[in-house]
């Protein structure tokens, strides 16, 4: 061990003569404090007592030897950062990205995501079900800097009038009817997941939960005056409240 110090110093001096070598003679160290080769030889190579010996020794030709006490040789402890946690880069906060997803009530989705902390992602952007498009917002928390995070989500939404005859018909034998000929609808959905991958960098995420949803039947005064074939029928649209199951399949990335 005290070879490499010797070593270590030897380099770091440039001494002038290649016969010159240097000694640590004497380094002591307590129980409760392990000491790493790095910091000694970091902590010697800075020593004021070694410098000023090295400069004597230059001049004399001489051998150099050096006494380093426990005080000196912990100094480096309380006055530098540990050479191992130096060593890693410091890595730039990424505060935008862009997320796509698919899942229910919105359909197939694509958004801005905002970030200005690790924790929070605040996002926005439009959707699509398949019938009608529509804009959407809210906030995720993602709680953890690892591989795999529970998250959290808060997702507010609203899809523009569209005609759901075609889609119900791949479910349904039914004939189009005008109930469905204008429907809209808002919603508010809260989800529980799970985010894996790098979470400075990029995201898969799979989440579960509940929305609450505010459908209205547009021209539906029309559509029953049309099915009943009746046009002194009078009446407004209707507005239905519902709750279901939702869930979403997500990606992200952070520039």
């Amino acid at each position: 061990m005290f070879k490499l110090i010797l070593l270590f110093i030897t380099m770091g001096c440039s001494l002038s003569f290649a016969q010159q070598k240097g000694v640590v003679k004497k380094i002591k160290a307590t129980d409760e404090q392990t000491l790493d080769l790095k910091k000694i030889a970091f902590a010697a190579a800075n020593s004021e007592e070694v410098l000023k010996a090295v400069s004597e020794g230059n001049e004399k030709q001489q051998d150099i030897k050096v006494d380093l006490t426990e005080k000196e040789v912990f100094s480096f402890d309380a006055s530098q950062p540990d050479l191992k946690a130096h060593d890693k880069p410091k890595l730039r906060h990424k505060y935008v990205g862009a997320s796509v997803d698919l899942g229910l009530p919105a359909g197939l989705g694509l958004s801005v995501v905002a970030r200005p902390l690790d924790l929070l992602q605040f996002f926005f952007g439009a959707s699509y079900n398949f019938v009608s498009p529509g804009i959407r917002g809210g906030v995720t928390a993602d709680f953890v800097d690892n591989w795999i995070s529970p998250s959290a989500t808060l997702e507010l939404g609203y899809v523009f009038k569209g005609d759901y005859n075609g889609i119900v018909s791949h479910f349904s034998n039914s004939v189009n009817t005008p109930f469905l000929k204008s429907i809209e609808y808002f919603y508010t959905s809260g989800l529980l997941g799970l985010e894996f991958g790098d979470r400075r960098t990029w995201r898969l995420s799979v989440k579960m939960g509940a929305s609450y949803m505010k459908v209205s039947v547009n021209d539906f005064q029309s559509a029953i005056q049309q099915e009943a074939k009746n046009n002194t029928i009078t009446t407004g649209n209707p507005d239905i409240s519902i709750v279901l199951p939702v869930g979403d399949l997500g990606f992200k990335y952070f520039f």
